[in-house]
């Protein structure tokens, strides 16, 4: 009405692509300002506003912050597969994921001696 373009409706978990990187819009009672913090085990930025009104504001303050963004995703390491063969470290020691013989809740087994690779870091309960 009016020549007016209606504006879009923004809501909380709504995600947008900001430079490359996926930018997660968030409302928080408890905050006073818009921030930025990176979410590395999502892989992505949370816009975090004080309200629903200022969604707008936060995609808008992530926008301004492309450099930033850009920065933050560069520095992140590459996402590793978690399958069975792949070597993980726990606790400081590197361990091997195997697949348990069959449908079998999968518990830690310490690694003996000196076989830290070995043996499995998953293996059948008992």
């Amino acid at each position: 009405m009016f020549g007016l373009k209606p504006k879009t409706r923004l809501a909380d978990g709504d995600l947008f692509l900001v430079a490359g990187a996926p930018v997660r819009l968030r409302v928080s009672g408890r905050a006073r300002r818009i921030s930025l913090k990176l979410d590395p085990k999502a892989r992505e930025v949370v816009a975090t506003a004080p309200s629903a009104r200022r969604l707008a504001d936060a995609l808008q303050f992530a926008e301004t912050r492309q450099a930033w963004i850009a920065a933050r995703f560069a520095a992140l390491p590459a996402p590793r597969p978690f399958r069975p063969g792949v070597m993980i470290e726990l606790a400081g020691a590197p361990l091997r994921l195997e697949r348990a013989a069959m449908r079998i809740k999968p518990r830690f087994v310490p690694p003996r001696g000196d076989d830290r690779a070995g043996g499995g870091a998953v293996a059948a309960g008992a």
